[in-house]
């Protein structure tokens, strides 16, 4: 049985639970299931805008009438559990009606309205084109596999210039949002696997150690041209690194806390680096996971971890608890603190700490160094805080090149705990650039609080 079928199916018997007693979920109701409306609410989102015809139901998710295509105002948000087990969460809407308040769940329609947006994609397949947003206005031709420079976006629909004029798209599997297209050399440092697509589709084909030519980066991929043809990789196997690649995680599950909010539960698994699958003793490793946005701010850091892995080539399951909400992460990096049994300190204590803030003396950077993974720049560097214990330090660093443009901005999140002497102690710091700074010639400081926590 097709599968989006079988879900409608259940999710048709399904009764869930509201404050107003039992709502039995009909085919009608169910028939926008593949909404991303539907499943996935956005809780800032004043309006919506329905594309087609679409219908509004009372408060026991009986159908009342109908709704031609318009933007209505949103007044409310409640979810329906739906399908067996532990099914999902269906969204309704309350909107104004002429018969009173009213529920919608839609199928082809959008929150707020369009925004000014200029990426590229790289279709992986061909893409139909259309008059309108609401892609009920086919024009007849499709798109071959290619990367396309957007205008606008809303919600998973793109406007890009064609010759025919401004068209609409609706993406999907397995095309790549965001992709940037780069001249950059880069050091693969053991044999790595290729990939068609970054997604999916393996090639079973696989690269030695060598530096190549990248053409195009996206997320922490790089893409370059083999004797295969265009082909997708990564530096490391799993989805984070440390900067030494001594310990890789791969993220398996991201809820948040029952209670808080600002705690994001995760379930992982963590290995070695490929350098080290030939140990065959046990491996004792401490860790952080370090988690960001698109834009390089962090959104949270994990507690401490640790573990053992029985030799080289063991994946071991863990969970840990992170400060933030990360379900939505764009990046992230493995902090090692302790890697076979003994402390990690990359420290260098005769580095010059010169980059300063005139405004702020007390801190003091040194020691930076920046690594390409993917769309992504990595800093990392030491710092000296004058003020002891527990601080939270943010700003930005200027990286220019050597005729003084400034290739990126990045954000400085810096934190100390109770436990932290103060001046005269050197520790290590990270940032996160979207932007390709590896070749800067100097960097400016500038703090923006150090506030006592």
């Amino acid at each position: 049985m097709d599968l989006r079928l079988a879900i409608k199916r259940a999710a048709l018997s399904a009764l869930a639970l509201s404050v107003l007693g039992c709502w039995q979920l009909s085919e009608k109701a169910m028939a926008a299931y593949d909404s991303g409306i539907s499943t996935h609410p956005s809780p800032s989102a004043k309006t919506i805008t329905l594309f087609e015809t679409t219908g509004f139901y009372d408060d026991h998710l009986k159908e009342i009438g109908e709704l031609s295509p318009q933007t209505v105002t949103i007044m409310g948000t409640r979810s329906v559990r739906a399908g067996h087990g532990e099914g999902y969460r269906r969204y309704y809407y309350q909107i104004a009606t002429w018969l009173g308040p009213m529920w919608i769940s839609p199928g082809n329609a959008e929150f707020d309205q369009q925004v000014p947006l200029v990426t590229n994609i790289d279709l992986g397949n061909q893409q139909p084109l259309y008059e309108d947003p609401g892609l009920t206005k086919p024009m007849g031709g499709e798109l071959a596999p290619q990367i396309v420079t957007t205008k606008a976006k809303w919600g998973n629909r793109y406007l890009i210039e064609t010759k025919a004029g401004d068209k609409w798209i609706s993406p999907v599997y397995p095309s790549l949002v965001g992709v940037q297209e780069v001249d950059e050399e880069v050091e693969i440092t053991h044999v790595t696997e290729l990939m068609r697509n970054p997604i999916s589709f393996g090639t079973g084909a696989s690269i030695t150690p060598q530096t190549v030519k990248v053409k195009e980066v996206w997320m922490d991929w790089h893409r370059i041209d083999s004797w295969i043809g265009p082909v997708w990789f990564r530096l490391h196997e799993l989805q984070a690194a440390d900067r030494n690649d001594d310990v890789e995680i791969a993220f398996t599950n991201r809820y948040l806390d029952a209670t808080n909010n600002s705690l994001t539960h995760v379930e992982a698994e963590v290995q070695l680096g490929p350098k080290w699958h030939d140990r065959k003793e046990a491996a004792p490793v401490g860790f952080q996971v370090y988690f960001y946005n698109a834009q390089g701010e962090r959104l949270g850091e994990s507690i401490g971890v640790v573990t053992e892995l029985a030799d080289g080539m063991e994946r071991k399951a863990v969970k840990f608890t992170v400060d933030g909400d990360v379900r939505q992460f764009a990046y992230a990096t493995v902090q090692v603190g302790m890697l076979f049994g003994k402390i990690v300190n990359d420290v260098q204590p005769t580095a010059e700490m010169s980059i300063i803030d005139d405004a702020r003396p007390e801190l003091r950077l040194g020691a930076i160094h920046v690594r390409r993974d993917g769309a992504f720049s990595v800093i990392q560097g030491q710092f000296q805080l004058d003020r002891a214990g527990a601080a939270e330090v943010k700003g930005q660093l200027i990286f220019s090149n050597n005729k003084g443009v400034v290739l990126g901005t990045v954000p400085v999140h810096i934190r100390t705990d109770a436990n932290f002497a103060g001046k005269d102690t050197i520790h290590t710091f990270e940032s996160i650039a979207s932007a390709n700074v590896k070749e800067f010639k100097s960097i400016q400081l500038l703090v923006d609080s150090i506030d006592r926590k």
